[in-house]
């Protein structure tokens, strides 16, 4: 089996990381890149593999299963040859009479992937099965990517809400922050810091950092709370789609084998009562707002409280003087750090004690090299979401040698 796993740009390695911590350090897969935004997978892959990786990921943002491939050399491909070629893919029941979003990757720069290529396979597809197409509001994906290695693959899933979206956030402001892009903020704080020292993000908006690292620190998986799997309220499992179950899956799904794979995975949930993260922002309706929909989280894993707080960022350093904090932030976009000196200070004021350490989203390269950071350096991550370039900076204590 291969699959086929989407994610933000830039977070290829942070995914490949932790598709081997799904699956098991001593499983022998192998994941590529063949694209940007991509990691395959492929080996030996299970149907509970798939439920797993699908229910648990943070960085996934789809998931498609390979339903046909065609090794060829470029040189000799013509578009009648690769044609002939979809034709006799074997397609998942569900594209039937269904509504369908068919797609096409040229990482290798095929000539004879074309859109002439595109409208001959969507009429296939409508005539052979009845489907029809939209950029919207479907039940399938279809992909057929042309990679380096003269390998053309088709690949399929469903066309639920991509995978970013936990279904946490009933509210939120105007630019609210992509979750996977959260995570992986989250996943860049050390582990020694993580339970250790107090969590900030003075920035908190609409509490998506926050929620992301209670998710983790708590073991909740990512899926959760998104609505394909359970009703918001109630918090009994759905029955599995026919587009999950033939097209991500395939023929060897079986629904009371995926219920037990998302009973087991829900068993992990460890709750922490006394987890000590705090969010602040300076506008007091984003307080309610975090606040609301954190709720349904802080009841799942009995957490306490977590402290929200309406409170000027340029102030907030005087709550934590001398005490090492983790700092886990995204200012607001168009707060530029070489714009704003308080902002700059304010940092470096949280980190000025040894045993602090900080990940903050940041969008330039010079704001990058004012936090100490080198833009093309290890501890610095460059992803883009909606053509938008951030860049997330893993920053230590004044102490260590940092802002």
């Amino acid at each position: 089996m291969r699959l086929l796993l989407r994610c933000i740009s830039g977070l290829e390695s942070i995914l490949e990381r932790e598709v081997r911590m799904i699956l098991g350090q001593s499983r022998s897969v192998i994941t590529e890149r063949p694209f940007p935004c991509a990691v395959s997978v492929s080996g030996p892959l299970l149907p509970t593999d798939v439920y797993r990786l699908h229910y648990t990921s943070r960085f996934v943002t789809h998931l498609w299963r390979e339903i046909g491939n065609l090794d060829v050399n470029h040189t000799s491909m013509s578009e009648d040859r690769l044609f002939s070629f979809l034709t006799q893919v074997d397609y998942p029941k569900a594209l039937a009479r269904n509504t369908v979003a068919a797609f096409i990757r040229n990482p290798a720069r095929v000539d004879d992937l074309s859109e002439a290529l595109l409208a001959r396979w969507k009429t296939f597809l409508a005539d052979r099965y009845g489907a029809t197409f939209a950029w919207d509001d479907y039940q399938v994906r279809l992909l057929l990517v042309a990679e380096k290695d003269h390998t053309f693959r088709v690949y399929a899933g469903d066309g639920h809400t991509s995978l970013h979206i936990r279904g946490l956030r009933k509210k939120q402001g105007v630019a609210p922050m992509n979750e996977t892009l959260a995570a992986a903020m989250v996943s860049m704080v050390p582990d020694e810091a993580a339970g250790q020292v107090p969590v900030i993000d003075p920035f908190c908006g609409s509490g998506t950092i926050i929620l992301e690292y209670l998710m983790r620190r708590c073991n909740v998986p990512a899926q959760y709370f998104n609505s394909y799997y359970r009703h918001f309220e109630q918090r009994h499992l759905r029955q599995a789609s026919e587009a999950f179950s033939s097209c991500t899956v395939g023929t060897g799904f079986d629904e009371e084998e995926w219920r037990h794979t998302i009973e087991q995975e829900d068993s992990k949930i460890s709750p922490h009562h006394h987890e000590f993260i705090a969010g602040f922002d300076k506008d007091p309706r984003m307080i309610q707002v975090a606040a609301s929909n954190l709720d349904p989280l802080i009841r799942l894993c009995d957490i306490s409280s977590v402290p929200l707080q309406a409170f000027d960022w340029v102030k907030l350093s005087q709550l934590y003087s001398g005490s090492p904090v983790a700092l886990i932030t995204n200012p607001p976009f168009g707060l530029r750090l070489t714009r704003s000196e308080k902002l700059v200070e304010s940092i470096k004021h949280f980190l000025d004690v040894d045993g602090s350490t900080g990940v903050v989203a940041v969008g330039s390269p010079e704001d990058v090299e004012v936090l100490g950071c080198d833009p093309y350096g290890g501890e610095v991550t460059r992803t883009r979401v909606a053509n938008v370039d951030t860049w997330l900076c893993k920053v230590v204590s004044v102490c260590c040698g940092g802002v």
